[in-house]
């Protein structure tokens, strides 16, 4: 049974284990599990410990010599894991050393010295690299006893001098100084109503480069980013124009203003919902005022209200020519 989970530990290490490999590790793992959980007296902790050890199964495996056990390899792990596991829950773990004996002195440090939320691995690598510590040849314990104690003394107080040096803006006091040409990129943004990743895409610009633009951290910004952005400007007149009609409008007058023009009641949600490509209770929030659309999102709206109110009429027209063809 050893050898085969030394050569489960193996195969798993080699990063192409086979399934009779991986089902015997498995095996291996939930049956120390259950054997640590209860020496801990936390027979609830059994699976959880298991999911802990498989976690960390990459490291473990890669760390195992063949030459040692593989089942008291494991439990060493397992008996920090527990601790680890126990200080989560409410339960309070015994006051249990046993099933420490599986790692030797220079492999263990107590999980309590570096709190309860450190991590098995680095627990385990911190005590690594305090062994290579010591066994370096030119180490030298120092005896805490014959350091002198030395009593620090209160400096007398210094007139302050100024500093040649001019202090350090921050950055938003560095964003404020935009220069008239970093003011017309962003404002023909912020009149666009576009993110700064969809205004940098319209007029050929990287994300980063407005940013730094925007922010005032450039001396100019070339010229062909601004013929872009007033090109793009010019080009969406029309669409700035139609956002002006919602200017200052309360959302309950739009509601409103769509529904007499779809022939609908403004409190029928459904059909206003149904027209307008949205939800009653989507509309039922614009109505009361706790959410509102941007500009770009209402003037969308605007145009399907439109279209459906050009076939509405269509279709009421259609109708009423049947019937007087009816009768």
């Amino acid at each position: 049974m050893a050898q085969d989970g030394a050569t489960a530990l193996l195969d798993y290490a080699g990063g192409n284990p086979s399934g009779e490999s991986l089902s015997r590790l498995d095996a291996i793992t939930r049956r120390l599990s259950k054997a640590i959980a209860w020496k801990y007296g936390r027979p609830d902790l059994s699976d959880d410990l298991s999911q802990e050890i498989w976690l960390l199964m990459p490291v473990i495996s890669k760390r195992y010599e063949p030459t040692k056990p593989a089942e008291p390899y494991l439990l060493g792990y397992m008996s920090l894991a527990i601790r680890s596991l126990a200080r989560k829950t409410p339960q309070a773990l015994e006051n249990n050393n046993e099933g420490r004996e599986s790692l030797n002195n220079n492999e263990l440090v107590d999980m309590q010295e570096v709190g309860s939320g450190a991590c098995i691995i680095d627990v385990v690598d911190r005590q690594l690299a305090l062994d290579a510590i010591v066994s370096h040849p030119k180490y030298k314990p120092t005896d805490m006893e014959t350091v002198p104690y030395i009593k620090k003394t209160k400096k007398a107080s210094q007139p302050q001098v100024a500093s040649p040096f001019k202090p350090r803006q921050k950055r938003e006091e560095i964003a404020r100084e935009l220069g008239p040409q970093h003011k017309e990129l962003r404002d023909i943004r912020i009149k666009l109503d576009m993110t700064q990743s969809e205004f940098a895409l319209a007029i050929g610009m990287k994300l980063p480069t407005l940013v730094a633009y925007e922010h005032g951290r450039t001396t100019k910004v070339p010229a062909k980013w601004l013929e872009n952005a007033r090109e793009l400007l010019g080009a969406n007149k029309e669409k700035l124009a139609w956002r002006k009609k919602f200017d200052g409008v309360p959302m309950l007058k739009i509601i409103e203003r769509w529904a007499k023009r779809l022939g609908v009641a403004s409190d029928d949600l459904g059909a206003l919902a149904a027209l307008t490509g949205t939800t009653t209770s989507t509309i039922s929030r614009w109505r009361n005022g706790h959410v509102r659309p941007s500009p770009s999102e209402l003037a969308a709206y605007e145009q399907m209200v439109e279209i459906n109110a050009v076939r509405l009429t269509k279709s009421k027209k259609a109708i009423q020519d049947n019937i007087e063809v009816i009768g």
